[in-house]
């Protein structure tokens, strides 16, 4: 049977609309997608043409490849897609609607096909069905790709969640050709294209779904704050007081954000160890002692990871900095929790380190040893009798010269050395988490429970 979109009425008579309709109304119901558009219904039926034809007459105008799918539908098809995923396709309407975008392996050597890739994508669109998202960071992978003729080509491709009206997720895939030879792909090409997606990305939110971000009055409030950040800027406020607090995370971390922003979920917890950092909206509030803290209630564990400490499990890490959201640019926050400009981390197997200088440390090389001009460090011990639970409180206390995590208010780390330094006092104090090792979500405490506690 053929989708008849004669019955579905246009909201716009423009001739490019019109040909986009005609050509998915020649969209066959195979049995690849026929469950993804009938349903039970012919309602069903008509409210998922509505939808391909809504969200296919924003992109086909946009001058760059991009494909929308839908997580929420069974192998998570695609709904619609710009005139240039098109041409870099080399198919049309009718090949792509209601399929899988794994369509562009059809033609690859098994060989070239990078398992890993395919494996991240899977799991981003598993991520972006969960309930209460908040946010879900963008991610770039590199794929061997086909066309229709049998051109193969590297893809560099970066997936995002566009955000719509009450909490609707709907998953982009932008594609940059990166040409036919892998070892010609720089890192500069790499850093360009992703700058390009970055950008793109912000555009397709805003044809499929609007801004659906802060207010404008947010951005006159916090001049100059990452874009990462506003989201949560405007309900700052509400939070004064309350049990949990907001964290803030950027696009190119490991980061997903839950339940208005207050849980935050490693992405691939059960694949990589760390890379969820994040940070407090709110600045700490200073204890009558002078000290500060930030506390987690652990919401799930890995069981890809160690638990048991006497057995080699590794604690979350925490950190303090005197940079603020405000301070950072949109990179956000580093790759590893100890990078952060004006910080102090601590956790694993009783690791500290400090870092004095202003702005994040970059590393050019994986492999080098990081200098301790760069990062300081020292060691202490964890106590090995103790296992990570849910529902574990974890806080970490940082006193003049101190460091030290608690669990459920038993000591299980403390380092005493000069590099810890003081708690600033001319500055405010936010605290960094990185969800990592067995810890794969986490929920951010209020100071007010601390105080209750103290």
């Amino acid at each position: 049977p053929e989708m008849k979109l004669a019955q579905v009425q246009c909201c716009s008579k423009s001739a490019s609309q019109l040909a986009i309709v005609r050509a998915l109304a020649m969209v066959e119901l195979t049995a690849e997608n026929y469950h993804n558009f009938i349903k039970d219904s012919p309602e069903m039926r008509q409210k998922m043409m509505q939808q391909i034809q809504y969200v296919t007459s924003k992109l086909a105008p946009l001058p760059f490849s991009v494909c929308v799918s839908d997580p929420l539908l069974e192998d998570t098809p695609i709904i619609g897609a710009s005139k240039s995923f098109l041409a870099l396709s080399g198919r049309d309407f009718r090949e792509i609607i209601g399929k899988n975008c794994r369509l562009l392996l059809q033609g690859v050597p098994a060989e070239e096909i990078s398992r890993s890739a395919r494996k991240d994508s899977r799991n981003y669109c598993t991520t972006a069905r969960l309930r209460n998202l908040a946010s879900l960071p963008n991610m770039v992978l590199l794929q061997r790709n086909a066309r229709k003729s049998g051109e193969l080509f590297y893809n560099y491709i970066m997936l995002g969640a566009l955000r719509g009206p009450g909490g609707r997720i709907l998953v982009a895939g932008l594609q940059i050709d990166m040409g036919d030879k892998v070892e010609k792909i720089t890192v500069a090409d790499q850093a360009a294209a992703v700058d390009a997606h970055q950008e793109n990305m912000r555009l397709v939110q805003k044809a499929v779904f609007g801004e659906m971000g802060p207010s404008s009055d947010s951005s006159a409030a916090y001049p100059g704050m990452a874009p990462a950040a506003l989201p949560w800027a405007d309900r700052a406020g509400v939070f004064e007081g309350a049990k949990e607090l907001p964290l803030v995370a950027w696009p190119r971390s490991r980061a997903v954000m839950r339940n208005r922003g207050v849980t935050v979920l490693r992405r691939d917890g059960g694949e990589l160890p760390r890379g969820a950092t994040t940070m407090s909206l709110l600045p700490c509030k200073v204890h009558k002692d002078g000290s500060v803290s930030c506390a987690i209630r652990v919401e799930a564990v890995s069981p890809r990871w160690c638990t048991e400490i006497a057995e080699g499990a590794f604690l979350p890490f925490f950190g303090f900095t005197t940079q603020t959201p405000k301070d950072l640019d949109p990179d956000g926050l580093p790759e590893q929790i100890e990078f952060t400009g004006r910080s102090m981390c601590a956790g694993g197997k009783g690791e500290v380190f400090a870092r004095a200088h202003d702005g994040n440390f970059k590393r050019k090389d994986p492999f080098a040893n990081i200098p301790d001009s760069e990062i300081a460090k020292t060691k202490g011990t964890v106590a090995e009798d103790h296992a990570i639970c849910v529902g574990d409180v974890m806080e970490c206390i940082w006193r003049d010269g101190v460091v030290e995590i608690e669990v459920g208010g038993r000591s299980v780390m403390k380092v005493q050395d000069e590099l810890i330094g003081k708690v600033p006092k001319e500055r405010p104090v936010h605290a960094l988490f990185d969800c990592a090792f067995a810890v794969c979500q986490a929920t951010l405490l209020g100071w007010s429970v601390m105080d209750e506690e103290e």
